[in-house]
């Protein structure tokens, strides 16, 4: 079942300065935090929350965001950031 979403932006060809929004279905909050991550560390930016329906209603709006997908997220940079130091070690 699906209880929240991602939501990204693409630029529309031909266009200055506008935006398409796509939104991504997930299944859980932590399925959310990671696809949310990996749209955070290309560069693109991201709102994300609950589907109508879902008690309690959750919006992460853009400036939230960041903070959003790092907190309890093993998939998150900061993991990632870790794990690569200790790859390198």
């Amino acid at each position: 079942m699906t209880a929240w979403f991602v939501s990204t932006t693409r630029p529309l060809p031909e266009s200055e300065g506008d935006v398409e929004w796509l939104l991504m279905p997930c299944a859980t909050e932590e399925e959310a935090k990671e696809l949310a991550s990996k749209a955070l560390v290309r560069g693109i930016r991201i709102e994300a929350g609950t589907i109508p329906g879902i008690e309690p209603r959750v919006r992460i709006r853009w400036p939230a965001s960041h903070h959003w997908a790092q907190s309890s997220n093993g998939g998150a940079i900061m993991g990632l950031l870790r794990r690569l130091g200790e790859f390198a070690a």
